[in-house]
């Protein structure tokens, strides 16, 4: 076992691990559409979007799905911005509160004046996303994905639209823009060309090399890319199934496998694996932290009657592990237990490196599942 976890060890430093690799993303600031919006920041002290970030605060901010500790955010404060403040300036003309809401407006204006239109400043995310669910009901976003945000470098000098648009076309009705490969250079570039970002400047937006992972490499090579799969397609096809086939018996792999309780359809597992003679249910996402409602999806996989694992396949009660399913993101492998309604971390997924660690790994499910 010495020599083989030390083999492992050796194969494993001897992979193209690509340091400081991250994900990026434009994030788009805007500014409040109506007068009870305003009412709300300007009735409880708050700051502005801009004012937060551009002072530096420790606050959480909108982030996509797959984004990770570490990642580049390049906040761009909206042009369309100006078209709603200038208009909120008219309407609060002879509202009783005119003169408050009309000093929050002209601070609006001056810093829209001095960055508006542009990239103004880079930041990193602190650490990975989550739901935050709040009372947003009149408020001008309406994700409830967040991010806290860390190592902000407010920009001495903006970089505009029309210049970073030749790059990288903004996302239409949406906050967030992905910066990918080639593009993330060139904005890198653009903004250390008249700018010190010393974080920026050792960062790299490598792209997954998808067409080199095989069933041979697929732990090596997917290692410092887990984290960076966009879709939760990718990492289903390029680590999730190999991970799976490894962690099953004889390599077993079921994909939309069709749950019965009660006579009905309750749900489709997204896997079913066969393991230590029975078969359990997988459930794949990116980030369990940014899922709204996990246990509820993972109650369709228990107590089930029968589970049509393909069209030619079909396995009841008593095949099936009852109580519990396997949830697989890209930070760890988890179980969750329907009688407790709780979901357990079993490992984290930077522990595993290779087979080896993979087989130590059925050990530990198998002990947890017996319990």
């Amino acid at each position: 076992m010495k020599t083989e976890r030390r083999k492992c060890e050796i194969d494993f430093q001897e992979g193209n691990i690509v340091k400081n690799n991250v994900q990026a993303y434009i994030a788009v600031v805007s500014f409040p559409t109506s007068i009870e919006e305003l009412r709300y920041f300007t009735d409880n002290d708050y700051y502005m979007d801009m004012e937060e970030i551009m002072l530096g605060h420790d606050v959480n901010y909108t982030a996509p799905k797959w984004a990770a500790k570490g990642d580049i955010i390049f906040f761009y404060h909206a042009k369309s911005a100006i078209v709603k403040i200038r208009s909120l300036k008219k309407q609060v003309v002879g509202q009783k509160d005119e003169d408050k809401l009309m000093e929050y407006l002209d601070l609006a204006e001056k810093i829209y004046k001095a960055c508006g239109g542009s990239i103004f400043c880079v930041a990193r995310v602190g650490d990975n996303p989550e739901i935050i669910k709040d009372d947003r009901e009149n408020l001008h976003w309406r994700g409830d994905v967040y991010a806290k945000v860390s190592d902000y470098a407010l920009l001495k000098n903006p970089v505009s639209k029309n210049v970073f648009e030749q790059y990288i076309k903004l996302a239409q009705q949406r906050t967030i823009t992905p910066v990918l490969g080639e593009d993330f250079e060139n904005l890198k570039n653009l903004i250390l060309k008249d700018n010190d970002v010393p974080y920026l400047k050792t960062a790299h937006a490598v792209p997954v090399p998808l067409k080199d992972i095989s069933p041979k490499n697929w732990l090596s090579v997917s290692y410092d890319y887990r984290r960076r799969f966009y879709l939760e397609m990718q990492f289903r096809k390029f680590y999730a199934d190999y991970f799976l086939k490894a962690l099953g018996d004889r390599r077993s792999l079921f994909s939309e496998c069709v749950c019965y309780k009660n006579g009905k359809r309750s749900g489709y597992a997204d896997n079913c694996i066969l393991f230590h003679g029975k078969y359990i249910s997988v459930e794949i996402k990116l980030n369990i932290n940014t899922e709204k409602d996990l246990s509820g999806q993972l109650e369709k996989y228990c107590h089930t009657e029968r589970i049509k694992l393909s069209k030619d396949k079909e396995v009841g009660s008593d095949m099936v592990y009852q109580n519990n399913a396997l949830v697989l993101d890209v930070n760890g492998l988890y179980i969750y237990d329907c009688e407790l309604s709780n979901l357990r971390k079993i490992e984290n997924l930077d522990n595993i490196k290779c087979e080896y660690d993979i087989r130590k790994l059925r050990e530990t499910v198998k002990s947890v599942l017996e319990v």
